[in-house]
């Protein structure tokens, strides 16, 4: 076995010190899963196999992200996470049948949504409804209806850079009537 994975648990995984109210969810430690999984398949020790992704999927991503780079400019790595989330919704809505977005509805939506994302933090909800929310505006330019569908999207609430006022000082609370 390579010496390689006791240093991963030991080094990346049990020596992180975390603050007293940290907690370790299934989505905060994915991406080190996904690191150790990928350093077992270089080993040898697991072999790396992806299950096959259904040819319509492929098709219909492949048709996203040229409207990702052409239409909307984005980087790869934007690209990369919305075609992440989108490919897993296809497979999640359509398995290996044809992908027909007039037969969605907003509770498939939400559905998706609610199972997709649960225990992820706000920003990566966003991240997540940003992509679906994208795809149904590339699926409503090529003329099918989806309105409901990116209505049914959550709206996810960023408040770092919003804060209360102080309070009010004592010019503002002589202009406030107070009859109200």
């Amino acid at each position: 076995m390579s010496q390689r994975l006791p240093n991963f648990l030991t080094v990346i995984y049990l020596g992180v010190d975390c603050a007293p109210r940290c907690y370790r969810t299934r989505a905060e430690v994915r991406a080190a899963l996904r690191l150790f999984f990928k350093m077992l398949g270089t080993d040898g020790i697991v072999p790396l196999k992806m299950p096959p992704v259904p040819a319509a999927i492929v098709a219909e991503i492949e048709e996203f992200d040229c409207h990702l780079v052409d239409a909307r400019g984005l980087a790869a790595s934007t690209r990369a996470v919305r075609i992440r989330h989108l490919q897993d919704f296809l497979i999640d809505r359509f398995g290996t049948g044809s992908i027909m977005v007039k037969r969605l509805t907003p509770p498939d939506v939400v559905s998706f949504m609610t199972r997709y994302t649960a225990g992820w933090a706000p920003g990566s909800i966003k991240a997540a409804g940003t992509s679906l929310r994208s795809y149904f505006m590339f699926k409503s330019i090529r003329g099918e209806r989806t309105k409901s569908l990116i209505a049914a999207l959550p709206r996810v609430a960023q408040w770092r850079h919003s804060r209360l006022p102080q309070g009010l000082s004592a010019d503002e609370i002589e202009s406030t009537p107070w009859c109200l």
